[in-house]
Order: structure tokens, then C-alpha cells, then sequence
């Protein structure tokens, strides 16, 4: 006990852990919360999306990203990672268009993929994203930390 308050005791209150998360609206999320992922702008993980975005239609691509917002969806999960398409040219053009509309916009942003251009590219734009980062190299582990 400190010496400035003999006698007196005195309890912490316990610290509440949550994660706040921000589009163009905030996201809270308490450990009693269920988060629903919007993962069909993806391209490893929807075929319909992948094309759109291999044909360059981002127009038809963001109505995906509009679907997910409708079916509940409380995060955009954005993925651009697939060797048929500039994953990082792909990634900024998308969230470019994307952050253009109000409805989608308000939903926090994870920028997933492995390779490091792909997570610059996104956080170009979205700098409040989530960061959706899997088993870097070796080389991509020293770069980020230089």
C-alpha cells in the first residue's frame, strides 16, 4: 500500500479488453460479439469476384461488395491475391471505388494477402484497415521491421 494513503484500501477496477474498429462508422467488438465477415471480395475464395476483377469490371465487382454489406456483413474482407492479376493495382483501384460509396464505406476494410505490395497498396488508401496478414518470409519480416 502507498505510504501517501495508510489505512485506506483501495480497489483497480477491472479493465474491460474490446476492439474498436472504424469504417465511416465505428465497430465495436465485445467478447460476447459475433463478427460477420464480408469474404465474397475475395478472389481466392469467389469465382465471381476473381473474374470481375481479372475482366477489370469494378463496377460489377463493387455490387459484390454491396451484397455483403446487405446480407450483414460488419467487415469487408478484400482479397487480391492470384497470379493472373496485379494484386496491388487491383487492391488501390478497388478500395479507391469502393470508399466512393457511402453504404460500403461505412463497414471497417481488412486488407488480406501475403504479400507485402498488396498490404502497402491497400493501406494506401485504407489507413484505418485491418490487417489480414499471413506467414510472411523470412525477407518480408526484415523489410516491414527496417
Amino acid at each position: 500500500m502507498p505510504q501517501w494513503l495508510p489505512g485506506r484500501n483501495l480497489t483497480v477496477p477491472e479493465k474491460k479488453h474490446i476492439t474498436a474498429l472504424a469504417g465511416l462508422e465505428p465497430l465495436v467488438i465485445r467478447p460476447d460479439n459475433f463478427v460477420n465477415m464480408g469474404e465474397r471480395t475475395n478472389v481466392a475464395g469467389s469465382l465471381k469476384f476473381a473474374r470481375l476483377i481479372r475482366e477489370r469490371n469494378f463496377a460489377a465487382a463493387l455490387d459484390v461488395a454491396r451484397d455483403q454489406v446487405e446480407g450483414g456483413a460488419q467487415v469487408i474482407d478484400i482479397c487480391m491475391d492470384d497470379a493472373m492479376i496485379d494484386g496491388a493495382a487491383a487492391m488501390q483501384r478497388f478500395i479507391n471505388i469502393l470508399m466512393s460509396e457511402p453504404d460500403i464505406a461505412k463497414l471497417p476494410i481488412m486488407v488480406d494477402s501475403s504479400k507485402w505490395e498488396v498490404l502497402e497498396a491497400g493501406f494506401a488508401i485504407a489507413s484505418r484497415g485491418v490487417n489480414r496478414w499471413s506467414t510472411p518470409s523470412a525477407s518480408r519480416r526484415e523489410r516491414r521491421i527496417s
